[in-house]
């Protein structure tokens, strides 16, 4: 089963992201298809107005490279809420994960570390606060240890930056962390204002002639 719902005539394309779970994995392969391959057959010239239902970050991001990609549509998003972003999308923990638990050579893994890219990219460009922080995994006992180590091999098969590092250079990066004899080391990982990245969004969205309705 599909995550979006794709409908409409030769004049008009309906994407529908309002029930999206963020918890779930986009099937983004087959909206690719869809703009590539022209699979519903309404991406000609005839085309005039796409309606993008849900106004968080899937949504915005979705008119944002729709607009790169077909500049002179009509697109409106339309929110049941009062602004941007109002639930998941302006209410999480803002961290850009950077890629290395995830399984080696997965979509999921790929993903992150590109988004984790292209989301800072995003942020400098636009004046957006991107804090730095990296991130420390720790061991607790020997057991832990070869853990750690597998999570170094995912890091390279995922080119996501983690390394191991010693405990004591552990240390020296943040005082407070206690590890046992190694610990991962992911310099990539960072955190975001979620809020900020959705406002800046919409801004520049509204700047392309992209429509909000919310309400």
């Amino acid at each position: 089963e599909e995550k979006f719902t794709i409908g409409g005539t030769s004049k008009t394309l309906i994407l529908d992201l309002s029930n999206l779970n963020h918890e779930e994995e986009i099937k983004a392969d087959s909206l690719n298809e869809t703009l590539e391959n022209n699979k519903f057959g309404i991406l000609g010239e005839k085309m005039r107005d796409v309606l993008i239902v849900g106004a968080g970050i899937i949504g915005m991001t979705l008119a944002y490279e729709w607009r790169e990609k077909y500049p002179d549509d009509k697109i409106t998003i339309i929110d049941k809420e009062v602004h941007e972003a109002f639930h998941a999308s302006g209410k999480n923990s803002g961290v850009l994960h950077a890629g290395f638990h995830y399984t080696t050579d997965s979509l999921k893994a790929k993903l992150t570390a590109e988004g984790n890219r292209l989301m800072k990219e995003f942020c400098y460009e636009n004046g957006i606060f991107v804090n730095e922080t990296g991130k420390l995994v720790d061991a607790k006992n020997e057991e832990e240890v070869e853990t750690l180590f597998e999570l170094e091999r995912r890091s390279k098969a995922n080119n996501a930056g983690a390394y191991i590092i010693t405990e004591k250079e552990a240390a020296k990066i943040d005082p407070n962390a206690k590890t046992y004899k190694y610990a991962p080391y992911s310099p990539n990982t960072a955190t975001v204002n979620p809020r900020e990245v959705c406002r800046v969004l919409r801004k520049k969205l509204e700047e392309k002639d992209v429509k909000f309705i919310f309400n």
